[in-house]
């Protein structure tokens, strides 16, 4: 599994993932934090997360959309 990891570098207020979309991978936090919000990035913020934190990996398995969006932040 881990020669498979690949790094991938988002910018500040850059949207990972938006609510409703499928999940194809798995994502790792190795520096800065990531914002979980229920609409847009600067809308109704409500969980941060930190480096060695992680997200997708349920989504992935039970094949289900998000349900937030995921977004690097500032």
């Amino acid at each position: 599994m881990v020669s498979q990891l690949r790094s991938r570098i988002y910018i500040e207020d850059q949207i990972i993932v938006r609510k409703g979309e499928i999940f194809h991978k798995i994502f790792m936090i190795s520096g800065g934090k990531a914002v979980i919000s229920l609409k847009n990035r600067k809308e109704n913020e409500f969980f941060v997360l930190y480096p060695g934190n992680y997200f997708g990996d349920y989504q992935i398995l039970l094949n289900h959309r998000a349900t937030e969006t995921y977004a690097v932040f500032g």
